[in-house]
């Protein structure tokens, strides 16, 4: 199963550009100029647009949505996303997860359940933040643990992603996606992270996607995590085994691996 919490993360930090970003950058023939955050733990990337000075000089946009600033993209929300083996008293029906007590933490704002396409008995699921917190150290949080044990069959893995957006949670199919450099190339993922941001522009105007989000897992940074929303799992393998997204990704696949899984995320309504 998955399971995210997704929050409003706060940090600030500078913003700061290397080297070997632009020379990145550059090598990817689509893409004219790369910045990023630099922020403990993670890397959030800037989008390639003709709104931003080449030169790096351009004021970060990158602002409070209560700002009279112009922000070109929201704050990030943190997404906690986890994934399991259903026991099967959970696939029976006879337990379930706390959700309603889940959905009672302070700052969610939305949580969505749904079993893998290529793993029936892995379950999936998400949950919207509005601030990071310490809920994990509460009693209630503990009370919350110990309510779900009953629906595991395998020790959930947890993983922390701060994403620009999430609709793709909210498509019919939504296609989760981990990729890191192959063993021994002795490059990381911040060295090449252009080629996810051109992925991310070649996907745009592709009819049947519903969004996409990319970042770096929190605390893993040669990890990176994708959320892509398709309206079915076939249109989604339709759309990147033909043309310059195929060869594109071919490309990327001679030096990264990747873990693709897809879900049928229901937000839990209460």
């Amino acid at each position: 199963m998955y399971a995210a919490n997704i929050r409003l993360d706060k940090q600030t930090s500078s913003s700061k550009q290397t080297q070997s970003t632009r020379d990145a950058a550059r090598d990817v023939g689509t893409i004219t100029y790369a910045k990023h955050r630099q922020v403990p733990g993670y890397l959030w990337p800037r989008y390639i647009s003709d709104l931003w000075d080449p030169t790096g000089d351009t004021d970060d946009p990158y602002v409070d949505m209560d700002s009279s600033k112009q922000s070109f993209y929201p704050k990030p929300t943190v997404a906690e996303i986890s994934y399991f083996k259903a026991s099967e008293d959970y696939k029976s029906g006879k337990v379930t997860l706390p959700l309603a007590e889940l959905s009672k933490a302070p700052g969610l704002i939305k949580t969505y359940v749904g079993y893998q396409t290529e793993e029936p008995d892995v379950v999936s699921g998400l949950g919207v933040k509005e601030a990071r917190d310490k809920f994990g150290e509460t009693a209630e949080y503990a009370q919350i643990k110990e309510a779900s044990l009953a629906a595991f069959a395998s020790e959930p893995t947890v993983n922390y992603v701060e994403f620009k957006e999430t609709k793709a949670l909210d498509a019919p199919v939504t296609e989760f996606v981990r990729i890191n450099m192959k063993e021994g190339g002795g490059k990381s993922m911040r060295d090449y992270y252009a080629l996810v941001i051109q992925l991310h522009m070649m996907l745009e105007g592709t009819i049947e996607l519903r969004g996409d989000s990319w970042a770096e897992i929190i605390g893993k940074p040669d990890v990176w995590h994708g959320i892509l929303g398709w309206t079915t799992v076939k249109a989604h393998w339709d759309a990147v085994t033909v043309g310059s997204l195929k060869e594109h990704l071919n490309r990327m696949k001679e030096i990264m691996d990747f873990w693709i899984v897809h879900a049928e995320l229901k937000a839990y309504s209460g």
